[in-house]
């Protein structure tokens, strides 16, 4: 039977001040009720490593960024419950950042990680460091684990940009990794392309011309192996899917399991439907929503819990607010 699928999708952004969970659960059934309008009932949800912390002194089912507890295990099952009432089914992924040594110094690498089963990827040692070490990864990566090279050219947190696309290539093949084909890209490119058919000067700025090439090179990976055609979309919010950036469709024999999905994924046995046509200001309205989300998500609230994590180490050990997040797990 053939299904649709939508991969690297993050979680909804948490609410500030959420009594009980009530409004998380409401935007979650929002998020989801919007894939089942669009025929998508496979999913995997993902969230920052680094973003993840707990709280002893509150219940384990209570999710709150002010009060700095955010289990990733209860997240996930508070989404698969309401996901599986709807018929979609979810399947467990991590995105770790990954601290590699590079010829310009330590850098960031983010890495795909997927497991069927919650209890033993979110159970698993790469939750016990913000940034994991690149070199111990592979051997904590829980066994069965599906491994995706996240948006590798991507600036900033791309392996590929980092360390170029022949040491990419060496890692692919030694651990039998797979490298993703990001969705992100697909509008920026053909955006990029209509501003410069529209303003052809733009294409002389260094900035533009460096993105767009970025966006090229993310879109075909004809450099790297073992890529899976449009794998991510890595979304932060659900707007304008998937007419922004598509989704793959593959055929499963028999019931549908989590299991299952990562066969087909491990084999490369997904097709890419991608949107012949983007709409210029659909696209740049999905975007912009998303860096929103992005900044909101990942820099804004990523910098608070570091501030306060921080501000309670100070009465003890004076620790600078713009030191490691190596204590996220070590909340009083």
């Amino acid at each position: 039977m053939k299904y649709r699928g939508l991969f690297h999708i993050h979680y909804h952004i948490i609410p500030f001040f959420d009594i009980n969970n009530q409004r998380l659960k409401k935007r979650i059934k929002k998020y989801l009720r919007f894939f089942k309008k669009n025929n998508i009932v496979v999913a995997d949800f993902v969230w920052h490593s680094h973003l993840f912390c707990s709280n002893p002194n509150l219940g384990p089912k209570q999710i709150s960024y002010y009060k700095l507890s955010l289990s990733p295990l209860e997240i996930f099952k508070l989404v698969k419950k309401e996901a599986a009432e709807i018929g979609i089914t979810l399947l467990p992924s991590l995105e770790v950042s990954c601290a590699i040594k590079t010829e310009k110094g330590e850098k960031i690498a983010d890495i795909l990680v997927m497991h069927e089963n919650e209890d033993i990827l979110y159970g698993s040692n790469l939750m016990n460091d913000p940034y994991f070490p690149f070199e111990k990864f592979w051997s904590e990566a829980p066994k069965d684990s599906v491994i995706v090279i996240a948006h590798p050219w991507r600036f900033g947190s791309g392996l590929a940009y980092h360390i170029g696309a022949e040491k990419t290539n060496e890692i692919i093949l030694k651990y039998n990794a797979l490298a993703e084909y990001n969705g992100w890209a697909y509008p920026w490119y053909h955006l990029l392309n209509k501003i410069f058919s529209w303003l052809p000067i733009t294409k002389r700025i260094g900035f533009f011309e460096n993105f767009w090439l970025l966006a090229k090179k993310s879109i075909e990976l004809g450099e790297l192996k073992n890529y899976i055609p449009f794998w991510g979309t890595d979304i932060h919010a659900p707007h304008f899917l998937p007419d922004a950036a598509g989704f793959v469709e593959f055929d499963i024999e028999g019931e549908l399991s989590a299991k299952k999905i990562l066969e087909t994924i491990k084999e490369r046995k997904i097709v890419p439907v991608i949107p012949k046509k983007i709409n210029f200001f659909k696209g740049m309205a999905w975007i912009l929503i998303n860096l929103l989300a992005v900044f909101k998500d990942e820099i804004i609230l990523e910098k608070m819990i570091k501030l306060k994590l921080c501000k309670k180490k100070n009465k003890k050990n004076k620790v600078s607010p713009k030191g490691s997040l190596s204590f996220l797990k070590s909340i009083p």
